[in-house]
């Protein structure tokens, strides 16, 4: 008797701790082409992902989340849109309508200065890693996707953005994919995304290690010093790993000054740290 109640209370809680996953697929909704690397998440309650590049969704709920809450949808050229939790356990297909409300690019006519960096290159000796992987699923490496990391840096005055530049100190993937997203800062944390509809993807292939640089001069970024401070981040979009043990991804830290900011889902609060990720910014002064 005694085993049967215990094989009661196992398989309750087996399901009590169960996750539930709402999957889907994210289309155009005019051309039924897919949507790769959609933001998808649910705001303040650690849930969110994004699409892979054929457009598939497995967005994992958690205690947190009820019936009720909204499932926002965010896609550079694209309307935002939110669904109930409930409806999208019944749908598979997102259609995303294009945003006919956004401005034609303004090519801003400023000649290029002085080049100089934004953030540190050389930290100091009280150095560490900062992880990529994922805080929430430590069993499920690529549950890191949609998470974001990055630095605060300050602007006294009007630059372009040449390259963003990284260290890698570890990394066991065969190949990753990371979208960098500026954001005007709010209350201390990244509030309004800046230059959403650049799409600044790019890709970390054979496991490289080191100095990474990614050019973006031909995405014409520029940062206006009103801003005063901006927030650059990196965010896993895609990854395959070089065996099945791999999970590690690491930036060296300073333990001291800057402030790095990093969220593990998308549309999640902002954690802010009093430390410098080695990374930095190439800009050129404009000339007016």
């Amino acid at each position: 008797m005694r085993s049967i109640i215990l094989l009661v209370v196992f398989s309750v809680t087996f399901l009590a701790n169960a996750q539930e996953v709402i999957v889907g697929k994210v289309k155009d909704s005019i051309s039924g082409s897919v949507l790769p690397y959609v933001n998808i998440g649910i705001s303040g309650k650690s849930a969110g992902t994004v699409s892979d590049k054929e457009g598939n969704f497995k967005l994992k709920l958690n205690d947190l989340i009820n019936d009720n809450d909204e499932v926002t949808f965010e896609s550079a050229g694209f309307k935002t849109v939110t669904y109930k939790v409930s409806s999208l356990k019944k749908a598979s297909i997102i259609e995303l309508q294009k945003d006919s409300e956004i401005l034609e690019e303004v090519v801003i006519d400023l000649k290029k200065g002085k080049l100089q960096k934004l953030g540190k290159k050389n930290l100091g000796l009280d150095l560490t890693h900062f992880s990529f992987y994922s805080s929430y699923e430590h069993d499920v490496v690529d549950d890191a996707l949609s998470k974001e990391t990055g630095m605060l840096f300050k602007l006294k005055k009007d630059c372009w953005v040449n390259s963003l530049n990284f260290k890698i100190s570890s990394n066991e993937y065969k190949h990753l994919k990371f979208r960098i997203n500026f954001y005007k800062i709010e209350d201390g944390v990244p509030g309004e995304q800046l230059f959403a509809a650049k799409n600044i993807i790019f890709k970390v292939a054979d496991n490289y290690t080191g100095w990474f640089n990614v050019d973006i001069r031909d995405y014409d970024i520029f940062l206006d010093k009103e801003l005063d401070e901006v927030a650059v981040t990196i965010q896993w979009l895609e990854s395959e790993k070089s065996n099945d043990k791999s999970k590690f991804l690491s930036i060296p830290v300073s333990l001291t000054g800057g402030s790095q900011f990093i969220r593990n889902k998308t549309m999640d609060r902002w954690q802010k740290n009093k430390q410098s990720l080695s990374f930095y910014v190439d800009v050129a002064e404009s000339i007016h």
